[in-house]
Order: C-alpha cells, then sequence, then structure tokens
C-alpha cells in the first residue's frame, strides 16, 4: 500500500517531476511476490541485498563486496530515504540523505522507543510519517529541502559511527593485535 501510494503521487507530479524509485528488500523478506505488480513499471527498481546463509541455528545474512559497492553506490545517488526503523537509517546519515520512517500503523511507532533506535529520533536526523499523508508530505519537503536537518544528520554519524574514513577494518586489526599482544 505504501509503495502504490507513493507511485500514485508520483503520477501527479506532486513531487516534482517523475522521480525514480528504488525498492531494496530486506535480505530475510520471503514474499517476492508481493513487489512483482511493480516490476515492470518505468523507473523503479527493486532487489533484496546481500544473500542468506544457512547455519546450525538457522540464517544470517551476508554482505558481500559487491553488495556493500552496490549500496554505497544506492545511497549516493538517493535523494530520500524511506525505511522503518532500519540500521540502513544510519548509512544514509553517512551520505547526508534525508530519512523519513514509516510510523504506521499505529503499532509501528513502539520500533522508534526501542534503546537502538530512539536516539536516532531524539537527534532529530529522521522524520517520522505516522500517516501515508504524513509519508507524502515528508518526501517531498526532502526533495524540495534536502539540507532540512542535515546538521541533526551529521550530528548522529558523529555519535553513533565516528569514522567514515573507510579504514575501521586496520583500526580493528590493530586493536586486536595489541589485545592479543598483551595476553
Amino acid at each position: 500500500e505504501i509503495i502504490r501510494a507513493i507511485l500514485a503521487e508520483r503520477e501527479r507530479g506532486t513531487f516534482g517531476g517523475f522521480v525514480n524509485i528504488f525498492i531494496r528488500l530486506h535480505p530475510k523478506e520471503d514474499n517476492l511476490d508481493d513487489y512483482r505488480e511493480f516490476e515492470q513499471l518505468p523507473q523503479i527498481r527493486i532487489e533484496r541485498g546481500g544473500r542468506r546463509m544457512p547455519t546450525v541455528s538457522g540464517q544470517r545474512v551476508e554482505l558481500d563486496e559487491a553488495d556493500l559497492a552496490n549500496l554505497k553506490g544506492t545511497l549516493s545517488h538517493a535523494d530520500v530515504v524511506v525505511n522503518y526503523a532500519s540500521t540502513i537509517t544510519l548509512e544514509a546519515c553517512i551520505f547526508d540523505k534525508p530519512v523519513v520512517n514509516i510510523g504506521f500503523p499505529p503499532y509501528y511507532m513502539n520500533a522508534y522507543s526501542f534503546t537502538h533506535y530512539r536516539p536516532v529520533v531524539e537527534l532529530g536526523a529522521v522524520r517520522i510519517a505516522e500517516s501515508q499523508a504524513a509519508l507524502i508530505r515528508e518526501i517531498s519537503f526532502y526533495l524540495n529541502d534536502p539540507s532540512r536537518d542535515r546538521a541533526e544528520r551529521m550530528r548522529a554519524v558523529g555519535e553513533f559511527i565516528g569514522f567514515t574514513d573507510g579504514r575501521s577494518y586496520q583500526r580493528s586489526v590493530e586493536l586486536i593485535s595489541k589485545i592479543t599482544r598483551q595476553a
């Protein structure tokens, strides 16, 4: 329903043009049939990130180098990111991309009070749309002014990410080496 609403507004010209829509499904999304109706529409792309790997306790999701490069490219070209309490929010903030979170139906709002996500909301780094009308309005606002909430997004990056230089792996290896030398 959310995708249909966004598509209807795109058709009406609400977003100031015929915008491209990219739908990145969670790797654990099982029912791809729910999205088949959108596959052949103009300027819409649907894909699932990562791949599922069987484990003893079920499954885990792996993002290989190509997946990570694709995600980086996707976020660097996005104008607005819409999601539901996803960690993709922080990645979007790294790329200074506005984020609108889905907060409807009302029980969806619970996720925004969870300890891992509440600080992002409290910083004002995201907007939460509590209805379809609010979602369309927030997307439109951000398309017209992507700088809105920029300072809050950058504060979220500083608070929760810290390093954005691509060398976290080196710091991790150095820390592990230091710990093992002390043992």
